[in-house]
């Protein structure tokens, strides 16, 4: 007897994180569902260490729908102002991806999805956002700190060697040169131009409208709907009932979300930085960007 109570405490021991999972991701069982993933924050490379953002965990994430048979559609559920052009590149193949695959994808914006998180939604089947939500920013930027004439004040001086005119282009301690300013605005309009015909393919509109309207101006979700950047008006719900239509799911869809899973170090975060509670997702890479360490390079913001 006591031999048989020790058998069901090591099944049930072994059973409750496979419980706890299901509890988390909403997954009752078999059947057809719809995958929810949730796309939040910077969009960026955090180096491994995951994030809502991250390339890596999204396509990740993407992958796991594309190849479950059991899911049939997927929502994207987009919160973020931007980030990462390479980043937004991947996740819009990954999408793609699965399109091709004949899962459709409907992206969902919550209270902003703009620059790379619009170049993320272009590559889904519809895109929902709330009359409110601020999205579109179709544009590129490239920001550096000029500091030299703060360091001339302090006495302190910078010496430079380099193997080319270019290599320093972006320095922080002096200003660009006019040869140095017409290099990098080539760079930045060459990432407009993919960012343009990326939203004019996956829209299906054309390229001189979307180049028209790719001036870096905002809009509400009302106005992007106006102008064919959105198809439809409505929340999370509307787009899980949406995604559940198109993949010929009768009645509301079973969801599963996929979600990655804290580490130990995070939950620790979680314990010793309740300050932060609310203000910043506490896995490496958000805490690392709040540290004031951002990727280096262009942004799509």
């Amino acid at each position: 007897m006591r031999r048989l109570v020790i058998v069901l405490l090591f099944i049930a021991v072994l059973s409750l994180p496979v419980l706890l999972f299901l509890r988390e991701s909403g997954d009752g069982g078999g059947g057809e569902r719809v995958a929810l993933i949730d796309i939040s924050g910077v969009i960026a490379d955090t180096g491994g260490y995951g994030g809502s953002g991250d390339p890596r965990t999204i396509v990740g994430f993407l992958r796991q729908a594309e190849t479950d048979p059991r899911v049939k559609a997927v929502v994207v559920r987009i919160n973020s102002g931007g980030g990462s052009p390479a980043a937004a590149e991947e996740i819009y193949d990954a999408i793609r991806r699965i399109r091709s695959r004949g899962k459709p994808v409907v992206a969902s914006m919550g209270d902003v999805a703009a620059s790379a998180a619009y170049y993320i939604a272009a590559a889904a089947d519809r895109i929902v956002a709330n009359p409110s939500t601020t999205t579109g920013s179709i544009g590129v930027i490239s920001q550096n700190f000029v500091i030299g004439r703060l360091l001339d004040e302090l006495g302190i001086t910078v010496e430079t060697v380099v193997s080319g005119p270019f290599k320093d282009a972006t320095s922080q301690f002096r200003p660009m040169t006019e040869e140095e300013r017409a290099y990098m605005q080539a760079l930045v309009n060459d990432v407009l131009e993919q960012f343009v015909h990326a939203v004019a393919e996956g829209r299906g509109l054309d390229v001189e409208y979307v180049r028209s309207l790719a001036d870096g101006r905002i809009f509400t979700g009302r106005q992007a709907h106006s102008l064919r950047l959105v198809d439809e008006l409505g929340g999370l719900e509307d787009a899980i009932m949406l995604a559940g239509r198109l993949a010929g799911i009768p009645g509301r869809p079973r969801v599963i979300t996929l979600r990655r899973q804290p580490t130990l170090s995070e939950r620790l975060l979680q314990l010793y930085l309740p300050a932060l509670d609310g203000l910043i997702d506490p896995s490496h890479g958000d805490v690392i960007r709040w540290l004031g360490v951002p990727p280096w390079g262009y942004r799509l913001r």
